[in-house]
C-alpha cells in the first residue's frame, strides 16, 4: 500500500546517497603528490583513468581520504535522520510508526554499509 511506496522511496534514496558520497570521495582522492584525482574524459574508458601502480597502499590512502572527507558528514546526516525519526516511533498512527522504523533502520544500515563494508 501507501506505506510501502513511501518506504521504498526513502529506502532507495538513503541506500544510494551514502554509498555515492564515499565512492565519489574515493575516486577523486588526491594522489601522493597532492594533485586531485583524474576525472575521466568523455572519450576514455574508466580503466584508462586508474593509475598503473594502483596497489594496496594506494587503496588504503584513498579509503583514508574518503572516510576523512565524508565520514563526519555521513555520520551527521544519519544521526539527524535517526534522531528525527525516533519521535515517529511513539506516534499513535501506525503509518508514522512504520515510517519511523523504516527511516531508522535504513539510515543505520546504510551508514554501516557505506563506512565499514564499502571501502
Amino acid at each position: 500500500g501507501a506505506i510501502e511506496v513511501v518506504a521504498l522511496i526513502v529506502f532507495l534514496g538513503y541506500v544510494f546517497t551514502f554509498n555515492l558520497h564515499i565512492a565519489h570521495a574515493y575516486t577523486h582522492a588526491p594522489d601522493a603528490s597532492g594533485k586531485k584525482g583524474r576525472r575521466p574524459s568523455s572519450q576514455s574508458g574508466f580503466w584508462d583513468t586508474v593509475p598503473k601502480d594502483f596497489g594496496l597502499l594506494e587503496r588504503f590512502r584513498r579509503v583514508d581520504y574518503a572516510l576523512t572527507a565524508m565520514g563526519r558528514s555521513l555520520m551527521g546526516s544519519a544521526m539527524t535522520s535517526i534522531g528525527c525519526a525516533v519521535f515517529l516511533l511513539f506516534c499513535t498512527l501506525q503509518f508514522f510508526v512504520k515510517f519511523g522504523i523504516v527511516i531508522v533502520l535504513v539510515s543505520g544500515l546504510s551508514l554501516v554499509y557505506s563506512v565499514l563494508f564499502l571501502p
